[in-house]
């Protein structure tokens, strides 16, 4: 049980969970060929291989040692500085994205953005969290985090134009996935003893309170 407890933890890391959500969405707007292959490997450079890094880097000399699972189960001081550095990060990420030429994103780069910086609101929202002590789960919030955007995207948003031609189905359908994988990943974290539920709660919260800020404040809804 603890195995599988584990694996499940492992697999949907919230790292793997949002380059995959991102490469869903580059998929579904048409992207092939080299500008697939550009947008995938800019995603995964940006959501996987740098926090990776840094992740590493933080754990490594707080602790003077590094274990595969201290990825996932860092201390509040780590997750602190990792979150820290993680709004930085995605800033710059952010910035990118606004910038990139037309054909990578076409009409659905406010969209990516709009995602973008919601991962920054997410992590100043986790952050401020963390610096008070108090622990939420990374990985409910960035499940509920995709989960709540792909619902708001159904919808007909202001200045996201691009979405009446957007598959409402596969936005559903992802919405769902993402809420359904947050159960086992739930009862994982749990049962590895990595958070209480009231830390697993905070992270839903989080992941559902952030986007729909954002979206009030951006478009008025």
């Amino acid at each position: 049980m603890k195995k599988t407890a584990t694996l499940i933890s492992y697999i949907f890391h919230p790292l793997f969970v949002s380059f995959f959500n991102i490469l869903f969405l580059l998929i579904s707007i048409g992207n092939r060929g080299p500008v697939l292959g550009f947008t995938l490997l800019l995603s995964l450079f940006f959501l996987v291989l740098i926090p990776v890094f840094y992740t590493v880097l933080i754990i490594f000399l707080e602790k003077r040692n590094f274990k595969l699972s201290y990825l996932s189960e860092a201390g509040i001081d780590e997750r602190t500085k990792i979150l820290a550095v993680s709004i930085i990060h995605f800033l710059i990420f952010l910035i990118l994205t606004t910038n990139l030429n037309f054909v990578f994103l076409r009409d659905y780069k406010t969209m990516f953005s709009t995602i973008i910086m919601g991962m920054v609101l997410i992590s100043i929202v986790s952050f401020l969290f963390h610096f008070f002590g108090v622990k939420n789960s990374l990985h409910t919030l960035v499940l509920s985090f995709f989960a709540c955007f792909y619902l708001i995207f159904i919808w007909q948003v202001p200045d996201l134009n691009s979405l009446a031609t957007f598959n409402k189905s596969l936005l559903l359908n992802a919405a769902a996935t993402n809420l359904l994988i947050l159960i086992p990943v739930s009862f994982s974290r749990y049962f590895l003893k990595s958070h209480d539920w009231l830390e697993i709660a905070f992270g839903i919260f989080i992941g559902i309170f952030c986007p729909i800020v954002l979206t009030l404040l951006s478009y008025g809804l």
